[in-house]
């Protein structure tokens, strides 16, 4: 059984502000018996609708955003309106329908007809659902198959791609052996998994955690991983004596600031944090907030609208 609860923005709101609002419902859904999230539609040249799950689809550029209207699900249809009670007492301009019983339909196959093969930095990298079987020609790329789940983390987010494209910008640089390194917000795992395949794919060993705070997710990690024939040490904390040659953190900005010691705290000399979740127009004061201290150097690599910091420990490097 699950409910459903539409909600409409503001039509002003725009891509990055919807961004952040999206992000902040999902937060917020948490507390409750979360199903998913539906967050726009877009009508295309046929004149069909395709749904939009959660901020993963941008690429789908074809015809015209309708409007910013959202639809959430919840297993009961309390939790809808205490989810709606709670909202609208946290965010202001939002219009709210009210709680309603879901009719059934398949939802996965309305939503895998829309997860199609990805290629990132230039093809180095191909991410591919779960259920499409890889063709021969792609096999001796670095090919990471994904089933999300409820959890973040196709490849198609922004965020997520520079990720991916800055690890492989840093990999030469990393230890020959027993590399170290933490997913921290892992998500699906797709960050983690990519470079424990890398590892494998080029001869080197690695240690890789896999932190995450949503048991969902971590879920969706360990099926992940196994999939893809890696072994992850999926964890809800980390543990404060751990040290690591990468980190991804790929978190909301407001989470990179809470964690910054933490996250410093953990990187080992020669160590590179890759921080991201940030929006391009705010990097600039991100970084300042963030306060790269002296013994690091830091610097910013854009995608779109947003942004990841790139932060090394010096020490241990040769001057």
């Amino acid at each position: 059984m699950a409910y459903f609860l539409d909600i409409q923005a503001p039509p002003t709101l725009q891509r990055t502000q919807r961004d952040l609002l999206v992000s902040f419902m999902l937060q917020v859904a948490k507390r409750f018996s979360f199903l998913g999230l539906q967050e726009w539609e877009l009508l295309l040249e046929k004149k069909e609708k395709v749904l939009g799950i959660a901020t993963e689809f941008y690429d789908l550029t074809k015809g015209k955003a309708l409007e910013n209207k959202f639809t959430i699900f919840f297993a009961s249809k309390k939790d809808t309106t205490d989810f709606r009670r709670l909202l609208e007492a946290l965010v202001d301009g939002l219009e709210f329908g009210e709680a309603q019983k879901q009719k059934k339909q398949d939802w996965m196959r309305v939503w895998r007809s829309h997860f199609k093969p990805l290629s990132l930095s230039k093809g180095k990298i191909w991410i591919y659902p779960a259920w499409i079987k890889i063709p021969e020609s792609k096999k001796k790329k670095l090919v990471i198959r994904i089933h999300p789940g409820q959890a973040f983390g196709t490849g198609n987010h922004g965020t997520t791609s520079l990720c991916l494209e800055a690890f492989l910008r840093n990999a030469a640089a990393l230890p020959k052996n027993n590399i170290r390194l933490l997913d921290f917000g892992a998500g699906t795992g797709i960050l983690a998994i990519a470079a424990e395949k890398w590892a494998k794919k080029n001869a080197r060993s690695m240690k890789s955690i896999a932190v995450e705070i949503d048991p969902v997710a971590r879920g969706q990690a360990k099926i992940n991983a196994k999939l893809n024939g890696v072994k992850l040490q999926i964890a809800a904390k980390q543990k404060k004596s751990d040290s690591f040659d990468l980190i991804f953190a790929n978190v909301l900005a407001p989470v990179l600031l809470e964690k910054r010691d933490e996250l410093l705290g953990s990187l080992a000399p020669k160590g590179i944090l890759l921080l991201s979740g940030i929006l391009w127009k705010e990097a600039t004061a991100f970084q300042k907030s963030f306060g790269v201290p002296d013994g690091y150097r830091a610097k910013r690599v854009r995608n779109g609208d947003w942004a990841l910091v790139e932060v090394q420990n010096l020490r241990g490097l040769s001057k």
